[in-house]
């Protein structure tokens, strides 16, 4: 994962999505490439898991650019599935992900 963070880094990304299951171990191997990527000035967007647990903390809260975005339904109500808690910074709409992704151009 920190080689492609360096990766979107070095090929002017501005946004990078992290959708994956994430532990403190996983935070911690990742940590100086997150950092790297938001002292570049790129948004970093950690999915909140799937676990329906409270997350209390953000591991990255002391860098800017970071959130961790966990998933609202359609009636604005708490994904079924979704973490959440004070160490969520958005929700997003299940819909409006699965638009973008629909509407994205895809590779030849």
């Amino acid at each position: 994962v920190a080689q492609a963070i360096d990766y979107a880094i070095e090929n002017g990304a501005d946004v990078i999505n992290i959708s994956i299951s994430m532990n403190n171990d996983n935070y911690t191997s990742i940590a100086e490439s997150v950092r790297r990527a938001a002292d570049s000035g790129v948004y970093i967007v950690f999915s909140a898991s799937n676990t329906k647990t409270e997350i209390t903390d953000n591991p990255f809260a002391d860098i800017k650019n970071v959130y961790i975005a966990g998933a609202f339904e359609n009636d604005n109500t708490l994904a079924g599935y979704s973490d959440y808690g004070s160490g969520v910074d958005v929700y997003r709409y299940i819909s409006l992900v699965l638009l973008v992704v629909r509407l994205m151009p895809q590779p030849e």
